[in-house]
């Protein structure tokens, strides 16, 4: 019997939204079968959590956030709608490649006049350096090949002001999860977003990749958060 905390080998399969001509209403029901499994296994309160660990006791200031990769925008929104609880002003941008994804986000977050849609490059991001005060991103790097994961998490630090924080957060590749993700897409996700849970698990890195990323892309930074998240890793930590 294989060891359950034994990496396989990643995976090469390119997921149903990466799919220039997937149907709208796949491409729509895997979009949201993403955002139901982050809310209900509790991602959104977790990422929140670890925001709340950086910022200083009793902060009641600004906080300008770009994810990267955004997809429906769950993320800036559950930070938005963070922010209105704890008397916060969250502005926060999603940038997205894709345009048809954008519009879906743009209609799931009518309601969410903090966010700013942006369509563009996660490697060439239209925006200053220094930016923003937090850069995120959920769900995206194992959509990018190795190649271009440094390359990645170098153009986030150049649009993170000095002083900001960074949270990276994916999934990470072990036969136990792999197990864990499947059963999670099954019991809480749509049938669309079942396929590509399965695809992206075994696409995604490992812990020790994430490590070597970290280190070949000089963010020193950055560390692996504390506590962790069953099945995915975070990336935290604020630029000196």
């Amino acid at each position: 019997m294989p060891n359950p905390f034994s990496v396989p080998p990643r995976g090469q399969e390119p997921e149903a939204i990466d799919h220039p001509d997937t149907h709208a209403e796949v491409l729509r029901e895997a979009m949201r079968g993403v955002k139901r499994l982050n809310r209900r296994l509790g991602y959104h309160r977790y990422l929140v959590s670890q925001l709340e660990r950086h910022l200083p006791r009793g902060f009641g200031g600004s906080l300008n956030v770009l994810d990267v990769a955004t997809g429906l925008a769950d993320i800036p929104e559950a930070l938005a709608l963070w922010g209105r609880r704890r008397h916060i002003s969250v502005q926060a941008v999603g940038l997205d490649l894709n345009p048809r994804i954008l519009a879906m986000a743009q209609e799931e977050t009518r309601e969410v006049p903090e966010i700013e849609l942006v369509e563009g490059d996660a490697l060439a991001m239209p925006f200053p350096d220094g930016s923003f005060d937090v850069v995120t991103t959920h769900l995206a790097l194992h959509h990018f090949p190795e190649d271009r994961i440094v390359p990645l998490l170098r153009s986030m630090d150049r649009v993170l002001r000095p002083g900001g924080l960074m949270l990276v957060g994916d999934l990470v590749r072990s036969r136990a999860n792999i197990v864990l993700v499947d059963a999670a897409c099954a019991l809480w996700g749509t049938p669309a977003a079942l396929a590509d849970g399965k695809i992206s698990i075994r696409n995604a890195y490992s812990r020790a990749e994430f490590e070597a990323f970290i280190r070949d892309s000089g963010l020193s930074y950055l560390d692996f958060a504390r506590p962790g998240y069953p099945t995915q890793v975070l990336l935290a930590g604020r630029k000196p």
